[in-house]
């Protein structure tokens, strides 16, 4: 059996090549690109493998209050309305969480649904003090119905459905009455 000769000089220099390759090679990886990492969001980043915080959603767009003209046939007092809509951890990305308020009834929570520009409210209130022929009543209230928001997120505007009910004897106050509102930011 032959041993061949090993020369330890070539045998030190490639594995100081491999060893610093090596190295190099770890230390010039790219950073993690940042950026919006969900698919569902308007400003998604497919390069982006780090969510850094910053996507935004269908429902940012109709985040504001937006206050104007609400004419209701049914009920003469109400002649403006503000609906404020906030998104926040309780709601999902395609919806947002609203305040309602006219001359009858202040701050009514909700929920409204997201798709493109439009918003569809639910508001279902029990127990609600509201004004009603210059006399505090405390009524059951729904609101619903689809608003548009205009292109340059501005204004909201559409046809809801109102109707209340006296919460003690159950009388109807408003029956679903079709209300228009145009409201701007």
């Amino acid at each position: 059996m032959k041993i061949q000769n090993v020369n330890f000089l070539q045998l030190t220099k490639w594995t100081l090549i491999v060893c610093v390759s090596f190295f190099f090679f770890q230390s010039c990886t790219p950073e993690a690109v940042q950026g919006c990492t969900d698919p569902a969001s308007l400003n998604y980043d497919a390069l982006a493998v780090e969510d850094d915080g910053s996507c935004t959603y269908e429902a940012d767009r109709f985040v504001g209050s937006f206050s104007g003209p609400f004419d209701c046939p049914s009920v003469s007092l109400m002649n403006s309305m503000t609906i404020a809509i906030s998104a926040d951890d309780s709601t999902a990305v395609d919806s947002v969480a609203i305040l309602v308020s006219t001359s009858l009834f202040t701050d009514l929570p909700g929920v409204a649904s997201v798709s493109g520009d439009e918003m569809t409210i639910s508001v279902e209130a029990e127990n609600q003090t509201i004004q009603f022929n210059g006399s505090d009543v405390e009524a059951n209230v729904s609101m619903s119905g689809p608003l548009t928001l205009s292109e340059d997120e501005s204004t909201l505007s559409g046809t809801l459905s109102l109707s209340a009910s006296n919460s003690g004897s159950g009388s109807t106050l408003i029956n679903d009455d079709n209300c228009t509102f145009t409201g701007t930011k």
